[in-house]
């Protein structure tokens, strides 16, 4: 399991930002993939299919990641891990599908947590 933690992070559909995120741990997790020989011991492991993830959280509520969790919208996660938006490591989590749920307390304090599930990582450097 790789875990990357980004300070800021910004929700997109079609290049067009959606909302903005903060405190992003992006998971790539493996299967592994395992056979023993006769003697039970360890023959073979190797990577198997891998799940990438992510959790974030929004410090108010947002209408906007409500309505793309609504909407089963695909959207790509774009995580800039040094909380710099340029010149810098990007990582963008395509094609995810997001949850979300959202807090309220006795003081009006609201809070907002994303996650979801993309199709694949790439890295790269923000413009």
């Amino acid at each position: 399991m790789v875990q990357i933690f980004s300070q800021d992070g910004v929700i997109k559909i079609n290049g067009a930002a959606q909302a903005y995120i903060k405190n992003v741990r992006l998971t790539i997790n493996y299967n592994k993939v395992k056979a023993y020989d006769d003697a039970g011991e360890p023959d073979v492991l190797e990577y198997g299919d891998a799940t990438y993830t992510f959790t974030a959280e929004e410090g108010y509520e947002n209408s906007t990641l409500i309505d793309l969790v609504l909407g089963r919208n695909k959207v790509d996660v774009i995580l800039y891990p040094n909380g710099v938006t340029a010149g810098e490591d990007k990582f963008t989590l395509a094609n995810c599908l997001l949850d979300t749920d959202v807090g309220y307390n006795r003081m009006a304090i609201i809070t907002q947590n994303v996650s979801g599930e993309g199709t694949g990582v790439t890295k790269g450097v923000a413009p």
